[in-house]
């Protein structure tokens, strides 16, 4: 701890909270032998998470070549190279490095819960490459979850938007049994509550999906609006999400693409994601144009070059209005209030078809 500039006082509190400790275990009444504990930290502390972490924090320290991201005790590694061979040789030597820092630290890695992905662009197929850890082969895999969000091998989304389609689909169907029971801004806070957070969470990554993928979400959300309002199941959806001010789907992918621009104009998200997002000015063009302030996007060479950061958020922000434009100047909340509106402003409160026959319907 004294690597990290803990020293004096604070250094003998800790060195008093860890030092001289037994432990035992308790079980059906009967008592265990006390041991003392020569490593680690005590268990069910407030203190112990924040000790592990920085137990835990010099492990990036080991290579130069991966990128390491550590979230509590999930830790994951990315390693890119253009030849496969080149890769395979990377990986495996860190992960002689990363096996000989744990022994070193005291701490065991359950390689049979361990996995690698190769990602591959959609046409190309994945090769079998030998990755393995203290003599141990690690499982490949075409899909892993990574902190809620289900990344498959392909870069495709399809079982991403599947499973929050399911889980979507379940609260719907409570939602449609409580609908005789509960008024309409309970209904709405149940779905503010349980099924709109499955919606934005990690959007701007899974967001950028087919039309026709995330055409099951939508026409899920669609289902609960309809349900909150107590409307038939094919009445038009435009007035009730203006009612209760909710967006739709694209509307709330384009929401969080400008809430992350707004933060890049305060400077709030790295610099890796602020260089993806530079204007036309910021590039240095020589050539001024009305469009200066506008995100300058990368050239488009495959399709998939359509679903990067630069792409998605860059079209949203300079397909806006200027004089909302003007207003990310403004606080975060007057920003995004103005934003909504703009959104709401597209959404139809009445039918613009002539003998529309839904309409028709719930009349007779």
């Amino acid at each position: 701890m004294q690597k990290y500039g803990i020293s004096g006082t604070s250094l003998n509190w800790f060195t008093s909270y860890l030092l001289n400790r037994n432990q035992y275990v308790n079980y059906r009444q009967s008592d265990s032998n006390t041991l003392p504990i020569t490593c680690g930290v005590p268990q069910g502390s407030v203190l112990g998470p924040l000790l592990f972490l920085i137990y835990m924090n010099d492990l990036t320290n080991i290579s130069t070549v991966g990128n390491f991201i550590l979230f509590a005790d999930d830790t994951n590694i990315i390693y890119t190279d253009q030849n496969l061979q080149n890769l395979t040789i990377k990986v495996n030597d860190d992960l002689e490095k990363i096996t000989q820092w744990f022994n070193k630290n005291k701490l065991s890695l359950n390689v049979s819960k361990t996995k690698f992905i190769q990602f591959n662009s959609y046409n190309s197929t994945s090769s079998n490459i030998p990755i393995r850890m203290n003599n141990i082969d690690i499982e490949s895999a075409s899909v892993i979850k990574f902190l809620g969000v289900y990344l498959q091998n392909d870069l495709s989304w399809n079982i991403h938007i599947n499973e929050k389609a399911k889980q979507v689909s379940k609260t719907i169907g409570c939602l449609s049994r409580l609908k005789n029971f509960f008024p309409k801004d309970t209904l709405l806070t149940i779905y503010r509550s349980l099924i709109e957070p499955h919606l934005t969470y990690s959007i701007l990554a899974w967001g950028t999906a087919p039309k026709k993928n995330l055409n099951r979400l939508c026409i899920l959300q669609k289902r609960a609006i309809r349900i909150i309002n107590k409307s038939k199941y094919n009445s038009h959806t435009d007035p009730i999400f203006k009612k209760f001010k909710c967006l739709k789907l694209n509307d709330l992918f384009s929401l969080h693409c400008c809430k992350l621009y707004h933060k890049k104009l305060n400077r709030k998200i790295p610099e890796y994601h602020q260089n993806l997002l530079l204007t036309r000015e910021e590039q240095n063009f020589t050539r001024l144009t009305r469009q200066n302030e506008n995100v300058y996007i990368f050239p488009i060479a495959t399709q998939t070059d359509k679903a990067r950061l630069n792409y998605t958020v860059g079209n949203t922000w300079n397909n806006l209005p200027k004089e909302l434009k003007d207003y990310s100047i403004k606080s975060y909340s007057t920003f995004m209030r103005k934003i909504k509106q703009h959104y709401f402003s597209n959404y139809q409160e009445n039918c613009i078809h002539r003998n529309c026959f839904v309409c028709t319907s719930q009349c007779l």
